[in-house]
């Protein structure tokens, strides 16, 4: 990933035509910052997702509970990601990582988790949600996975175009002017 975040500052700073050093350096910080906190998500929805138990079985209670929390969470920083990103308008990204059901689009929990002494019905409710909140975490390490490799993709397309231009400044050239050639 040094390497790719080093290309990136080369790559970058010639497409962009040259920014002053001061400007460069902040556009440069926000694209690396960016790359690392989607790095850091993907493996923190991965780890929450499989923490909870099997993956095909139904969590307990308690791990339901911190799959929820860690969905809630990770959803959250993703999507002031993707707004500070300019990945797209919120609906898409509400589209793409819904909140879970019942869970307002802030995260604010329902009443059946703050609950003292939770009926069997709330328990398997909210073991339903904590299923759930597997299922979307794992979505969501996939969504971070999208965007690393969009990140790749796109410094690849950089620095295959930087190659291209010096490869061409390098070529030799034809004389420039009329030939005294006379045929």
């Amino acid at each position: 990933m040094t390497n790719a975040l080093r290309a990136l500052g080369a790559t970058r700073q010639q497409a962009a035509g040259g920014l002053s050093g001061v400007l460069w350096r902040t556009y440069a910080q926000a694209v690396t910052s960016d790359l690392r906190s989607v790095l850091r998500l993907k493996a923190m929805a991965r780890t929450a997702a499989e923490s909870g138990g099997d993956v095909g079985s139904y969590p307990t209670e308690a791990d339901a509970i911190e799959l929820i929390a860690a969905y809630v969470r990770l959803r959250d920083e993703a999507s002031k990601i993707h707004e500070r990103a300019g990945w797209g308008i919120p609906e898409e990204f509400a589209a793409d990582l819904p909140p879970l059901d019942g869970f307002a689009p802030t995260g604010i929990a329902p009443r059946y988790l703050l609950q003292p002494d939770p009926t069997p019905a709330l328990i398997n409710q909210t073991i339903e949600r904590g299923v759930q909140a597997r299922f979307r975490l794992l979505q969501l390490a996939a969504w971070a996975e999208g965007h690393q490799e969009a990140f790749e993709i796109e410094e690849q397309m950089r620095a295959n175009a930087v190659a291209k231009v010096a490869a061409a400044e390098r070529a030799p050239r034809p004389p420039v002017g009329f030939s005294d050639r006379s045929d």
